[in-house]
């Protein structure tokens, strides 16, 4: 006998998460953007280098 359809189809792949936008419409520089990267921004390493 040929094997019972399954009674629930597989769900469907999640859509990807939409990208977030760019916090600002300025180009940022390549600094700035390995701080974005990293989870950071300037003011944040302003004000620990300014702590040191």
């Amino acid at each position: 006998a040929p094997p019972a359809p399954r009674a629930r189809a597989a769900p469907p792949p999640r859509a990807p998460a939409a990208p977030a936008p760019p916090p600002t419409a300025a180009p940022v520089s390549p600094m700035e953007a390995a701080l974005q990267k990293a989870g950071l921004s300037e003011e944040d390493l302003r004000s620990r280098t300014a702590d040191e």
